[in-house]
């Protein structure tokens, strides 16, 4: 591993966290940990099955006490009998309780935890499994399982590309039996040939808590250095194969600290917790940052008197499909998410608007206006109905409890959060990527700036280099990638500046602006440039527009494909009296090329001439991870996009139209 940055000090003394956890355990043992959901069609946990709509409140208490169990467990999992310290241990597991419980377990347990996107496609999991050497793989269910044992090595010799027999990990399921969509039930038998069935989680758990207590520290010499790495995080790949980003204690705790003191809190001690709703997988980085921020952060500065603030409780949505019925539920007080999901919320609510009758209609135009600089009595009075009606509005999407919103994990568009500021909701931008535990940058001015990320964390340097790119320095830069020095080294210097590959500007206040990303930048045949990236974020105002790509690499002008919305393409039929057309049909209707049309002109007059969008094409089914075109960020893969279209992108400069 190599060696900390620069200015760490003797890691030995640093405390690891599982030091801080155990701390945080002893500090608030009965204090709410967790807040989580039932998962529908799965197993009770402890007892009796609860209401699937019952929120279930996990102390630290329970969470370590499980934690421990299942970490003793889990070392009892090595070929000789024992996992050897810093083994990996792989979780293949969408968001749920026992995520967390295993996360915890392997740092309790000194393993170190790989965590991996439930939709993974089948090379890149064969690949990470390789790379990182990984000795055991938690699966949710049986569907998960399958794709790791389709991954053994033929055993005739028929084939390559599978792991090798000695590279087999243990698998250990969460779930025996799942739940089909038909509704029928199915295990892992039933999916194909398994050899020995695979241990259990529940096993794993009973056989550890027969071995010790929760609270059973290590000897410090026998615990991990806190330079040490505890996680390995993969980059989600857009450029070019993922790789082992790798996080160590002292990383996450410097983290943790930082965030504490720049969070805007309310500025009286509260007597209920605060509530943060992750919503997407745990495996993304921003989310997996925030996780632990609230399992060992110091959270907000210790008032000078007065009762001890109670920890923060981490909320967990069920899926990124149920958030808002879930946030109902958990009443988050902060929500945490990507932007999709705040650009999902805004098209929900105004949506709602134009199909609530005339009243509601003309709510929502007046929503959808301009401001003007200095508005008159009538402006005003528009201008204040359409902000408390969509200020409610999104506060219900979110539970109703929210006061503070952070996007994170990919580029926030600047349509949407203008969207949100101009109707009295603080949506904030943070900034970071995985080789920065995903924040580094957080906007926490009383009223953000549109397009700013904000300044640097305490303790983090930034500096623009000659061609724009940002290079960034501090405690939470990870040391490295995962046994690749060549990699490490082209993009971590000597002085510990790490080279993000995004191009930026920082103003005379150190505020940051994001401009786009060093790779992506399009160069047009006449010299010209271009970023993708905002031009893309306002194709994307317009409903029907899912997702776009914009090309123009050596080419003569800048082309778009634009991936439709299936349900407001399925309102707009409805209106329309072309329900009877399926999606293919009506992605090649005149309506709703029309639609698509304005709204490109429309983001045309924004543009510099040469960066305008002369041709697109319309896609009737969306992009998506599960197709291998986007992250599990929702964040475009450029060059599969373009090599599965490459026909309609070169048809745009083989054509005259």
């Amino acid at each position: 591993m190599p060696n900390a940055r620069p200015g760490a000090g003797d890691a030995r003394s640093h405390p690891t966290l599982h030091d801080l956890f155990v701390a945080r355990v002893h500090a608030h043992p009965d204090a709410e940990a967790l807040r989580i959901l039932p998962q529908r069609a799965r197993g009770p946990i402890g007892g009796a099955k609860p209401p699937v709509d019952t929120p279930l409140s996990i102390s630290w208490r329970t969470l370590a006490t499980r934690a421990q169990a299942i970490a003793k467990g889990l070392q009892t999992l090595g070929a000789g009998g024992a996992l050897p310290p810093s083994a990996r241990v792989a979780i293949l597991c969408d968001t749920r309780l026992e995520w967390v419980l295993v996360d915890v377990a392997c740092v309790l347990a000194g393993l170190v935890s790989v965590p991996l996107f439930p939709n993974i496609e089948p090379e890149t999991l064969r690949r990470v499994l390789s790379a990182s050497d990984t000795q055991v793989v938690i699966a949710e269910n049986p569907w998960q399982a399958k794709k790791v044992l389709d991954l053994r090595a033929p055993r005739d010799g028929s084939a390559a590309g599978g792991l090798e027999p000695a590279g087999e990990p243990r698998i250990v399921l969460i779930d025996e039996v799942m739940t089909l969509a038909s509704g029928a039930s199915a295990t892992l038998a039933e999916l194909g040939p398994m050899g020995a069935p695979p241990l259990t989680l529940a096993a794993i758990e009973a056989r550890g808590g027969e071995a010790s207590r929760w609270d059973d520290v290590p000897d410090r010499a026998e615990a991990p250095r806190a330079d040490e790495c505890w996680t390995l995080c993969y980059t989600p790949g857009t450029e070019g194969q993922p790789k082992g980003v790798m996080w160590t204690h002292d990383n996450l705790r410097a983290l943790t600290s930082q965030l504490a003191r720049v969070l805007p809190w309310p500025e009286k001690p509260a007597r209920a917790p605060e509530v943060q709703l992750l919503a997407t997988p745990l495996a993304q980085a921003f989310s997996r940052a925030l996780l632990w921020f609230g399992l060992v952060g110091p959270h907000r500065p210790k008032p000078s008197e007065g009762p001890a603030e109670p920890p923060l409780v981490t909320a967990l949505a069920r899926s990124e499909l149920t958030v808002f019925d879930d946030a109902r539920l958990l009443r988050p007080t902060i929500m945490v998410g990507v932007p999709s999901l705040f650009e999902r919320a805004r098209a929900e609510v105004m949506r709602n608007l134009k199909g609530g009758g005339p009243i509601s209609a003309l709510v929502s135009r007046w929503a959808d206006e301009a401001r003007t600089e200095e508005p008159s009595l009538g402006e005003r009075l528009r201008y204040g109905i359409a902000e408390r009606v969509v200020k409610s509005g999104l506060s219900k999407r979110f539970g109703g409890s929210c006061r503070l919103y952070l996007s994170g994990g990919a580029p926030l568009g600047e349509g949407v959060q203008s969207f949100y500021l101009r109707h009295g909701v603080p949506l904030r931008e943070a900034y970071g990527l995985v080789e920065t535990l995903a924040l580094t940058h957080l906007d926490v001015a009383a009223v953000p700036v549109v397009g700013c990320v904000g300044r640097a964390l305490p303790g983090v340097d930034q500096r623009i280099g000659p061609d724009d790119e940002l290079f960034l320095r501090g405690p939470q830069v990870s040391p490295g990638y995962w046994r690749d020095p060549a990699e490490t080294t082209r993009v971590f210097d000597d002085d510990g500046w790490f080279a993000t590959g995004d191009l930026a500007r920082i103003d005379e206040q150190g505020r940051l602006f994001i401009t786009g990303r060093k790779r992506e930048i399009i160069v047009l045949s006449n010299g010209r440039t271009l970023a993708p990236r905002p031009i893309e974020a306002a194709l994307r105002e317009a409903p029907l527009v899912a997702q776009a790509l914009v090309y123009g690499e050596r080419r003569d002008f800048a082309t778009a494909l634009i991936a439709l919305d299936g349900e407001e393409l399925t309102r707009l039929a409805e209106s329309e009296g072309l329900s009877h057309l399926d999606a293919e049909a009506l992605s090649r209707h005149p309506i709703v090329h029309a639609r698509v049309s304005a709204h490109v002109q429309r983001v045309n007059q924004r543009l510099p001439p040469h960066a305008a969008v002369k041709k697109h094409a319309l896609l009737a089914s969306g992009l998506s991870a599960e197709a291998g075109t986007l992250t599990p960020t929702q964040t475009l893969r450029r060059s599969r996009i373009a090599e599965r279209y490459r026909h309609l992108i070169d048809s745009f400069y083989a054509e005259s139209f």
